[in-house]
Formats: structure tokens, sequence, C-alpha cells
């Protein structure tokens, strides 16, 4: 038996190949709109920057954390999990970050989504990497809502004034020109690339 396919309207496009091309209009708009919407934002901080969300949670032993503990301090915040694989390329140049500039005021936080019952894999991850700098879990991903992510890795820097002046969807590079900028704005001084 020979199955053939029906042609949609005058336009000679199979009905698959016409299905094709709609899903692929909305992925491209959705790309759009995740490039536009949570893009690298303009490292100006000007008073229409997007201010960061109310957030607390826990670290991996179970003491309370937020960001209003951090307020008046840069915070450069990474969502990020164990399986994500970007998040692996990324969490070195986190570290080095928080290495060169900690001691200029840079406050790196990786905050984990992982799931419950899986803090022994977190650990491990952590030591791996050897990961310094804070880590929050976050099990039932407030953050994600919070920072309205549509994935992990998510990075945003936080001004000391509470405004987000970089958002970054996805694994950033070594050396990222739009982020040293920022990070050199939030810290008011040269900061090596």
């Amino acid at each position: 038996m020979r199955l053939r396919r029906e042609r949609s309207g005058g336009s000679g496009l199979t009905v698959g190949a016409a299905g094709a091309v709609i899903l692929t209009v909305v992925v491209l708009a959705a790309v759009f709109l995740l490039l536009t919407g949570c893009g690298e934002a303009p490292g100006s901080g000007g008073d229409d920057a997007e201010r960061a969300p109310e957030y607390a949670t826990a670290t991996l032993d179970g003491d309370s954390v937020s960001l209003a503990e951090l307020e008046g301090e840069a915070v450069l915040l990474n969502v990020w999990a164990t399986w994500c694989a970007p998040c692996r390329r990324e969490i070195p140049e986190l570290q080095a970050l928080h290495e060169a500039h900690r001691d200029e005021g840079l406050h790196v936080v990786g905050v984990t989504v992982d799931s419950r019952h899986v803090e022994a894999d977190i650990r491990s991850f952590i030591d791996e990497f050897g990961m310094t700098y804070d880590i929050w879990w976050d099990p039932d991903q407030a953050i994600v809502g919070k920072l309205g992510a549509v994935g992990v890795p998510l990075t945003v820097l936080i001004d000391r004034d509470g405004r987000i002046v970089w958002r970054h969807l996805g694994a950033f590079v070594r050396g990222d020109p739009e982020l040293i900028r920022a990070v050199e704005g939030v810290l008011g001084a040269g900061v090596d690339g």
C-alpha cells in the first residue's frame, strides 16, 4: 500500500512541509524573544534597569541565605545544575572571577537547581570543580521563576544598588567582553580579562 502526502491549499507545500515551516517560524520567534528579553543587558545600570528580585533559599548545610543579605555588594549570580553540560564549561571561569575579584568586592554565588536527594552528587560536583565561591541550593527552582529563566545556566550581575546590569542565558565564554565591562562598571575599577 502506498501513502500519499496531502497537499495544502494552492501553495504546493505538503502538509508535512507546511508544518515544518510553521514550526521554524515559531522557533525563530521564540529565539528572537529569548535574545531580546534574556540576552546580555547593557551595563549602564540606569534607573530603568531591572531590580534584582527578592530571593531566599538555603545552603547545602541548611543555612538560610538571601539576596537581601548581600545588599550593597556586587553579586555575580549563576544558576546551574550538575546535569548541565554548559554549566560545566563555565564553572572554571566563575571560579577564576571569584578568585581574581573577591577582594575588590565581587561576590560570586552559584545557585544549584538540582532536585532533592542529590546532595551527595552536588557535593562531589563542587569538589570536582574546586568551587570555593558560595553555593546555594534551590531544589524548588524558585530562582528560575524570579529571574524569568528558560533554562540553565543563567548568569546575572547585580550592582551595589540591587540592579541587574548584565544577564546571559547559556554558558558565557572566558573573557566575555560584555561581562568584563559590566564587572568593571560595578566594581568601579579596571578588571583584567
